[in-house]
């Protein structure tokens, strides 16, 4: 049985771990909501004992209203969920999977084509020396030459971008944090077009773990601190394939 198998049971224990949260705070939104709705139909129609009532469980909230729950949640959840589905596809190939996948994917592609903006790391390596046609990319970013490789340290070899040593040594290269810099303006001016729409940038490495990752990470940061933040999700493709054997090169 594979280490990709048993690294299945870590991500269902995740997956439970979030379906829960999302739901916990999916119900306390609701119910607030629902007393904000009260409040205004009691207002509406003079109810004044059940306005004071409704006015009287809102207050309770103080100044800490239950955020909804976000596109990021969302996407995580169902990043998660596709991924321990194709694992045990993988593994298994039964009619039911397959289908329980198929299913998965289509929740996560509906999630993605809502986002003002797509970041997807990927690793060159795992598609032909090519980026994948199919994400349709505005912006495509090619970090293989001129960036410091974390795979030429044997200790971070199996950590990705998500890890800090990893991501550290990614943003400490000379040059990142301008590349980052004009990649945030290029999406500025993709969004403020005439024909403004959904912008994809496809960010890649060799392998699609370590330097694309930690750069999708930092890019979805430096738009998110924007005064008008777009609504952004985060993607890494080939996070979870193999390490691609190779000569470190620097």
């Amino acid at each position: 049985m594979s280490d990709d198998f048993h690294s299945v049971y870590g991500k269902i224990f995740q997956l439970q771990r979030l379906s829960d949260e999302l739901l916990m705070k999916t119900r306390a939104r609701a119910t607030y909501d629902a007393l904000r709705t009260e409040a205004d139909a009691c207002a509406e129609y003079n109810d004044e004992k059940g306005l004071a009532a409704a006015t009287r469980e809102l207050e309770k909230y103080g100044d800490e209203i239950p955020p909804h729950v976000t596109t990021e949640e969302f996407l995580d959840y169902h990043q998660i969920k596709a991924a321990m589905l194709r694992t045990l596809v993988r593994e298994g190939d039964e009619d039911g999977l397959v289908d329980a996948l198929a299913e998965a994917e289509e929740q996560l592609a509906a999630i993605l084509r809502t986002a003002d903006v797509r970041i997807v790391s990927f690793g060159y390596g795992h598609h032909n020396d090519r980026a994948p046609e199919e994400l349709g990319a505005h912006i495509t970013l090619d970090l293989r030459a001129h960036f410091r490789d974390p795979h030429v340290h044997p200790d971070l070899v199996t950590l990705t971008g998500l890890d800090l040593p990893v991501h550290r040594l990614v943003m400490d290269t000379d040059g990142i944090r301008d590349l980052l810099d004009a990649t945030a303006a290029a999406v500025r001016a993709f969004r403020a077009g005439p024909s403004a729409g959904p912008v994809t940038v496809a960010v890649g490495c060799v392998g699609g773990r370590h330097r694309s990752v930690a750069f999708a990470v930092s890019l979805s940061t430096w738009l998110r601190d924007e005064a008008e933040a777009p609504t952004l999700v985060v993607e890494h493709m080939d996070i979870e394939r193999p390490v691609i054997d190779r000569p470190a090169q620097s």
